[in-house]
């Protein structure tokens, strides 16, 4: 009946909007963590003056706590694609799993030049 095909096409479309969402997000939090990584990258300054060391330390933690709501954003999308793929009725998900290897190793780059810095 139509009721029944429209229950179905129904969910089959929150489905695809749900993935669509996941994608952009997947796309906005990493083009966030490749800037924070090339920004930790270009932080080689070890300053000359205590003050100088003062203010550097200051500029990076307040960067830190930057990228840690960048990396709580990733950690919170990589939960989302997990619950996806273990409902295993959405179609087409074989971009889910590795987008969310994606975050889990560039949240895992970013932390580790956070602490070396």
């Amino acid at each position: 009946t139509f009721d029944e095909f429209w229950q179905q096409h129904s969910a089959r479309l929150h489905q695809y909007l749900e993935l669509k969402t996941f994608e952009q997000d997947f796309k906005a939090i990493q083009i966030a963590l490749d800037r924070h990584l090339k920004t930790v990258s270009e932080l080689t300054e070890v300053g000359e003056t205590v003050d100088r060391v003062d203010t550097l330390i200051r500029d990076l933690v307040a960067f830190q706590k930057l990228c840690v709501s960048e990396v709580e954003r990733a950690e919170e999308l990589v939960s989302n694609g997990e619950r996806m793929l273990r409902g295993r009725h959405y179609l087409h998900l074989d971009c889910v799993a590795p987008k969310c290897e994606e975050l889990q190793r560039m949240s895992v780059t970013l932390a580790d030049r956070l602490q070396r810095r």
